[in-house]
């Protein structure tokens, strides 16, 4: 899996720290100025923040205050020469950087494939550039998809794990979920590249970043 990482270098002095990152675990975006950063988050969700602080400074209420970051909960991580505290946020050295990076991404409770991010505790789904708040029913059908991205998924392992029945005498709830999941992620749901039907089989959910990743 590769999370995505975002980058805030503003200093120029400042000696970059995207070196640190194996390009093979983490899908770097390096922004110079706090209007990036702040644009680039009111568009993305990562799965961590890293801010470059070694010539000091600060982060800006503004950047930390955009309302996706928040409503998913994405963590931060200061690299610091000092050992000050900062409200919410990780501080470490360049030298623990990857460490705290990597426990930061892993523990973030996203699921993320493609476009999209879920926070399950949360029930937010980010999908076309917004944040969108599910269902119980819903949560659990993007959680399921995502937990198996690229795979098919039949509709009674579906019925399963979301309705808790085995059964398939009448899946009209099952469809009509599939078509308000397709409404929130699809650009146009009555043609799907998302969220695709194997006919006879079930549903498979596809990461069209994958070929380029």
């Amino acid at each position: 899996m590769r999370y995505s990482l975002l980058l805030i270098e503003t200093n120029p002095q400042t000696t970059s720290l995207a070196h640190s990152f194996n390009s093979n675990d983490y899908r770097v975006a390096q922004v110079f100025s706090d209007a990036e950063a702040e644009m680039w988050l009111a568009a993305n969700v990562p799965d961590v923040v890293v801010v470059n602080l070694l010539q000091g400074g600060d982060i800006p209420p503004a950047i930390r205050d955009v309302p996706a970051a928040k409503e998913f909960s994405v963590p931060w991580v200061a690299v610091s020469a000092d050992d000050n505290d900062i409200p919410g946020c990780t501080v470490c050295s360049p030298n623990d950087l990857p460490e705290a990076v990597y426990d930061a991404a892993k523990n973030n409770g996203l699921l993320r494939a493609g476009p999209f991010a879920l926070h399950v505790s949360r029930q937010s789904l980010w999908a076309q550039g917004e944040t969108h708040h599910l269902t119980p029913k819903l949560t659990a059908l993007m959680q399921l998809f995502l937990e198996n991205i690229g795979q098919i998924v039949c509709r009674k392992e579906i019925m399963t794990h979301v309705w808790n029945t085995d059964y398939m005498g009448d899946t009209r709830t099952l469809d009509v979920h599939i078509r308000w999941l397709r409404e929130i992620i699809e650009v146009n749901p009555s043609r799907p590249k998302y969220l695709l039907t194997v006919r006879g089989a079930g549903y498979r959910l596809i990461d069209t970043s994958a070929k380029s990743s």
